[in-house]
């Protein structure tokens, strides 16, 4: 039994986690708007592809998902430096991710 996870893995066994053609990629076109919302995450580390809730409760963060809302606008998110920060400004958040 030792290893068996490993053993028992081959590359049928993997599955990719989303696949974008480019009639499916929202970068194709004119989807984007000059500006979008942003949204501020604390100790929330994000991955393409998995989907997971995420806890919105600043009103900042309330108001960029209503700005969003039953359209097709995107928001953005980004990850705070220091999560204790409880107004963060652009400088406060990591310019990628």
């Amino acid at each position: 039994m030792d290893n068996f996870f490993i053993s028992n893995i081959d590359d049928a066994d993997t599955v990719p986690m989303f696949s974008l053609t480019d009639e499916e990629d929202p970068a194709i076109g004119d989807k984007y708007s000059e500006e979008i919302p942003i949204i501020a995450l604390r100790n929330t580390v994000l991955f393409p592809g998995v989907v997971i809730p995420i806890n919105i409760g600043r009103p900042k963060s309330i108001a960029a998902i209503k700005a969003s809302d039953g359209t097709d606008k995107f928001v953005g998110v980004l990850s705070q430096v220091d999560g204790k920060i409880e107004d963060p400004t652009i400088n406060d958040l990591f310019r990628i991710g």
